[in-house]
């Protein structure tokens, strides 16, 4: 159902040493010769170009590549705009298909893609959201919360935000947090009822405090 959500939209890690010892895994975002890196949310423009040869409907369903094979076209997007919010989505769809953390000829672990996006624009609530969904179908729940915990505050008064961290919520079996986020959403104004319907089912339904 989250998915569903972001498909339909839409805390920087540690700091120090770690964050440096992260960014060295995961590559330099700047990379010396090519194309980017572009905010996927402010330079459509810019990124017109790369997603009509890099990212083709075929490259973003995960059916082959475009220009050559599949890990070439995702990679290439990805570091000219490294929190694509598409094409995170259909990394996230690739790395469910197998259960190695990398697959051959990308250049980095899944887990990577992901960071690097973070690092790049750690005020992208939606990267935060998918990163979340992502973690939290490895059960890697606690860091899950974290992007979602991000997310939320990237956006407080923003329903669609709320809700949708409401949905991810529930699916990694965090409902006080869903519960939460739905009189959250409702307050705001959103109008879905899905994740409300979804915690009466459960149980987890309490109407908010007066």
């Amino acid at each position: 159902m989250a998915g569903a959500a972001l498909a339909a939209l839409g805390l920087v890690v540690a700091c120090g040493s770690a964050s440096a010892q992260s960014g060295n895994r995961c590559g330099n975002l700047v990379i010396p010769g090519h194309y980017g890196p572009f905010d996927y949310r402010t330079s459509r423009q810019a990124l017109e170009i790369v997603e009509r040869h890099h990212f083709t409907p075929i490259v973003e369903a995960l059916i082959g590549g475009s220009t050559g094979d599949l890990a070439a076209d995702m990679n290439y997007m990805l570091k000219s705009s490294p929190n694509h919010h598409r094409a995170l989505v259909s990394l996230s769809r690739l790395a469910d298909k197998t259960a190695a953390p990398q697959m051959r000829n990308f250049e980095w672990p899944f887990d990577c893609y992901f960071e690097r996006a973070v690092r790049f624009r750690p005020d992208d609530q939606v990267v935060r959201m998918i990163y979340a969904q992502y973690l939290g179908k490895r059960k890697r729940v606690s860091e899950a919360v974290v992007h979602l915990n991000a997310a939320i505050a990237i956006e407080p008064e923003n329903p669609f935000t709320q809700y949708n961290a409401g949905l991810i919520f529930l699916e990694i079996g965090e409902h006080a947090r869903a519960l939460e986020q739905a009189h959250k959403a409702k307050k705001l104004g959103f109008p879905r009822t899905e994740l409300q319907d979804s915690l009466k089912k459960s149980g987890h339904w309490t109407d908010p405090a007066q």
